[in-house]
């Protein structure tokens, strides 16, 4: 088995923060901004794991990129409350 490319797991040590983060997140906010960032974040492990092994990347990797600035939008909100 070939190892992880770095792009995987750097965003997986990330994630793996990333969720630890939300669940501290406030009770009015955890519902609604943490659900949201952790499916995106999960959204982004899934399509570079579908890259990996696809012949056709290059959707793919749009698709990832549209979540990572879904992402941003959304870490932007909360660290601005």
């Amino acid at each position: 088995m070939t190892p992880d490319p770095p792009v995987f797991v750097l965003w997986y040590d990330f994630t793996q923060w990333l969720l630890g983060k939300t669940a501290k997140f406030p009770r009015q906010v955890r519902f609604s901004f943490s659900n949201r960032i952790d499916n995106l974040a999960l959204d982004v492990i899934e399509g570079l794991v579908e890259a990996r092994f696809s012949a056709g990347k290059q959707e793919i990797l749009r698709r990832i990129d549209l979540d990572l600035e879904k992402l941003r939008v959304l870490l932007r909100m909360c660290h601005d409350q």
